[in-house]
Order: structure tokens, then sequence, then C-alpha cells
């Protein structure tokens, strides 16, 4: 009996070693994959309720150049990509702001995310900022769109240096801790049949 469990747990360890990990999903407020909303403070800090929903106005990749080269000049149409659009509704006191924390997933520290607001039937630049985790700050809202011009890289990667993908494991890793785990259930199996 205990030779079986002792095979049993073998073939469950080995099986487990084949089980691919997945990453966390990003912040529900975002698109699958997409940037998405952290925190929004008042201008004393607190948190601020806050209504996240589809965009009732979309800018076109033409619209944010347009939009961000009237403030940017050398920025190139081709080189954006428009990477989220949500109406915001949040309650910002009288004469007051909210400050918007962004989470970029796909913007490296090399890339360039331009805030947009969509006020008075125009796109209008709120902010320019570098990274995945940007700030803006709004005196209304509703629907805000965050822009990304992606930068060249400050170092170049170096071959053999990218990471593995989540779940990616070398075959002969797995296969080596397999053999050595059977290995080990075959010596004390044979230990303690000695000892009776």
């Amino acid at each position: 009996m205990k030779k079986l469990l002792r095979i049993a747990v073998v073939l469950c360890l080995a099986m487990a070693l084949g089980i691919t990990a997945f990453a966390a999903p990003s912040n529900t407020n975002g698109s699958e994959g997409g940037p998405g909303v952290g925190t929004v403070l008042d201008n004393n800090g607190n948190e601020v309720a806050t209504t996240i929903s589809e965009p009732s106005v979309t800018p076109s990749v033409a619209d944010a150049a347009a939009t961000i080269k009237a403030t940017n000049s050398g920025v190139k149409a081709e080189n954006l990509t428009v990477a989220w659009v949500r109406d915001i509704k949040a309650n910002i006191p009288a004469g007051g702001s909210v400050t918007i924390t962004f989470e970029v997933p796909g913007a490296t520290a090399d890339d360039t995310v331009y805030v947009l607001h969509f006020e008075n039937s125009a796109w209008v630049t709120v902010a320019k900022c570098k990274g995945n985790a940007i700030s803006a700050e709004f005196t209304s809202l509703s629907p805000v769109a965050l822009v990304m011009e992606k930068g060249e890289p400050t170092v170049a990667p170096k071959p053999g240096d990218e990471s593995p993908k989540t779940g990616e494991e070398p075959v002969l890793l797995a296969a080596t801790a397999v053999v050595l785990l059977a290995g080990a259930v075959a010596v004390v199996a044979l230990k303690k049949k000695e000892e009776m």
C-alpha cells in the first residue's frame, strides 16, 4: 500500500511540472491587456468615487496626432497608438481638481504617454508623461484618452537577455527533476525494504 502511495505521489509531482503558470490579470478598469485607472484623488489627497464606462467619443490616430502636435512639435502620427479611451466621471469639488493615476502595462520607461481629454467638442492635451505609471490633473471629466508614443530603448537588449514567457520552462530541466525525484523515491523504498 505504501509503495502505491509513493508511486501516486511521484506521478502527481511529475504531472505538476507541466502545469503552466499564468500572469495575473491587469486592472479591471482597463481593457484586456490595456491600461487602467489606479487612484483618483482630490486636492486634499482624499480618494474620490469614480465611475468608468465605455467611451462616448474616441479619437482617431490622426485626431490625436493633430491635438498633440499643437503643443508638442515633431510628433508623427505613425508613431502614435490610441492605447485606451474611457468616459470617467467623478465628483470634482467646485473650483478644485482631481489627480488620476493611470497604469499603462504596455508602456515602458522609454515610451511617452499623452493624456487627452474631450472638452468643448474638441480633444485637448492634459499631460505628457513617461513610463507605465502616469498621473494627470483634471478640472473636468468625461472622455479621457491615453495615446502612446513608442520610445527608443536607452540600452539595447543583448542577445539572450530576453525574459522567458510566464509558464515556459525548459523541457530538460523538467525531465531532470522527474528523474531525480523518481530516483530519490526508489532509494528510500530500497532502504525501507532492507530494514525489513
